[in-house]
């Protein structure tokens, strides 16, 4: 009789545990499918053409960008500007070009940093002075990548990433929503961005260690960095509008205690914050993203004050993530 009791509260406490570990309603744990290739998925919502919400399930795939894929993407890019291009011909009013521009610009700059081929890829790994951080593309699909090849028009968003071991931090850049998904009668996922980078933050965390990747860091566009601010708390979770200090041979990235008159007043900044980064690593990761203007807008001794870029990231903030608080909207179910 205990035996049988035994069995039957080992069997209740697996069972609950397997109903935890598989939440239908929350993010997957990412899963290595192929080399340099994992899948996650998780259930959105959309509207439906009748007007009624509904749900299905997304796949979102996390796949290292090397010279083997290098012309895929280049194609997707090309495939997305003409076909945008096309669609706003037919009809001024979509503006589909200027919609995607703004994350597609960005996402082209991270494919020219990759090699296009094998020697290329070796020089660059053995010589290359940004030879030790990985690029890698994160796109999101109805369909099942395991069972189902995907082709452009399969994709609803697409966005680069740049990690490496032993970095504090990994980095998105170019965040784009196929034109597809941009016209009238498409039916796009809510919440779609910020599942994005959550779910490559999780992809990041298993592949790169969770201890050593602590924050993301990225230049978002203006609506972006309007929604971190309303999804995650100011000061707490998110940094924005940081800047970017070099003293005693240590870079900083830091946000004094400051006001955005476009946030809501309680997420505005609250807490001065500051991640201490090598030069090392700032110097591994593509300088655009740091600093893509010639020269320091501002000096004083040793310390040395970063102003916002330009270029072909638009001017965009520099904005800081906790890590574990995009996992934690990942692996929590969309209200």
């Amino acid at each position: 009789m205990k035996l049988v009791l035994s069995l039957l509260v080992i069997m209740f406490a697996f069972t609950t545990i397997n109903a935890a570990a598989f939440d239908q309603s929350a993010g997957s744990t990412p899963e290595l499918v192929a080399e340099n290739k994992y899948v996650c998925s998780k259930p959105l919502k959309y509207t439906d053409s009748d007007g009624s919400i509904k749900e299905d399930q997304v796949f979102f795939i996390f796949e290292k960008l090397t010279y083997r894929n290098l012309k895929f993407w280049k194609d997707y890019t090309k495939q997305q500007k003409a076909g945008a291009a096309l669609k706003d011909s037919e009809n001024p009013e979509l503006k589909l070009s200027e919609k995607i521009s703004e994350g597609l610009d960005p996402l082209i700059f991270s494919l020219r940093l990759c090699p296009t081929n094998f020697f290329a890829a070796t020089y660059q790994y053995l010589f290359g002075g940004q030879k030790s951080y990985d690029i890698w593309m994160s796109y999101s699909t109805r369909k099942d990548p395991i069972t189902t090849s995907i082709n452009n028009d399969d994709i609803e968003m697409v966005m680069s990433g740049f990690a490496k071991h032993g970095c504090p931090f990994t980095s998105h850049v170019g965040i784009s929503r196929n034109y597809l998904f941009c016209l009238p009668e498409a039916m796009p996922h809510k919440e779609m961005a910020m599942q994005q980078h959550a779910s490559a933050v999780v992809a990041v965390a298993q592949i790169y260690g969770s201890g050593v990747q602590s924050h993301m860091i990225t230049r978002p566009t203006p609506l972006m960095a309007g929604l971190m601010a309303k999804k995650l708390v100011s000061g707490k979770s998110v940094w924005i509008n940081c800047d970017m200090a070099y003293a005693q041979r240590t870079y900083f990235i830091y946000t004094p205690p400051h006001t955005h008159d476009r946030f809501p007043l309680d997420n505005r900044d609250r807490d001065t914050w500051k991640l201490a980064v090598s030069k090392d690593d700032v110097r591994t990761f593509p300088r655009p993203l740091w600093f893509p203007h010639d020269g320091y807008t501002g000096m004083s001794g040793e310390h040395k004050t970063l102003g916002n870029p330009g270029g072909v990231f638009g001017g965009a903030e520099l904005v800081a993530v906790s890590a574990p608080a995009l996992s934690d909207i990942w692996y929590r179910p969309v209200e």
